[in-house]
């Protein structure tokens, strides 16, 4: 089912590729003997720049850690990579389901991302863009307090295989040293959790793998520095 849903937002980067500005265009002015000359001409303004760490604040509040880092492969092009590690997600229990903590200890799991930008605009660190994004991640926890040997001290986890379509802006501030990227966009995540269920036949409980397909809603902002 993922591989059927990759086509559609390949067709929409490609549509966004195609159909933005390729270069920016400053407009100068010379005086010669006399005469003004108006030339127009091309400037990239990051192509002394090669890389730029990032971290996402809202990554926190779902109870993830993650470094990113973002590399210019040409004009147009950049590759980002995170990798960090998941330990709870305080948005989803404090909000949705408190009772939870009670039932689960949670332990650290693995978090991984990868990006593919696009940039139209042919500055690749800067300005706006379209992404293809792949995240990874599972959050483990053991099962307690529920009384029942099958259960307790059991493992459990919740894994995550998602891809995204993402759009976004990104710039520098006033000092050219500090980075803002935002974006939006929408994916679909692969999720496999553990769940108890009660056995009738053999009158007890038991944990399973429970997998199914969600669509998501991806907004955020990313702050960083400009590393090279």
């Amino acid at each position: 089912m993922l591989k059927k849903l990759f086509v559609f937002p390949v067709i929409l980067t490609a549509i966004f590729y195609n159909n933005t500005l390729i270069s920016q265009v400053i407009i100068t002015e010379d005086t010669n003997d006399g005469v003004k000359v108006i030339s127009h001409e091309a400037k990239d303004q990051f192509e002394d720049v090669k890389a730029i760490l990032k971290v996402s604040p809202l990554h926190f509040a779902r109870g993830k850690f993650i470094l990113f880092s973002q590399l210019r492969a040409t004009s147009k092009v950049s590759i980002e990579l995170g990798a960090g590690i998941s330990f709870m997600d305080y948005l989803n229990l404090y909000i949705i389901d408190e009772t939870i903590t009670d039932s689960r200890a949670y332990a650290l799991g693995p978090n991984l991302e990868g990006s593919l930008n696009i940039h139209p605009g042919g500055d690749a660190l800067l300005g706006y863009y379209g992404s293809f994004n792949f995240r990874y991640s599972r959050t483990n926890y053991n099962y307690q307090n529920y009384g029942d040997p099958n259960i307790d001290g059991n493992p459990g986890e919740i894994s995550d295989f998602s891809f995204n379509m993402v759009f976004g802006y990104q710039d520098t501030d006033w000092s050219d040293s500090f980075v803002y990227d935002i974006y939006a966009g929408f994916g679909f995540i692969e999720r496999t959790e553990t769940e108890i269920e009660y056995d009738i036949l053999t009158s007890s409980n038991t944990i399973k793998n429970k997998t199914g397909l969600i669509p998501v809603i991806r907004i955020g902002v990313k702050f960083g520095m400009i590393l090279d």
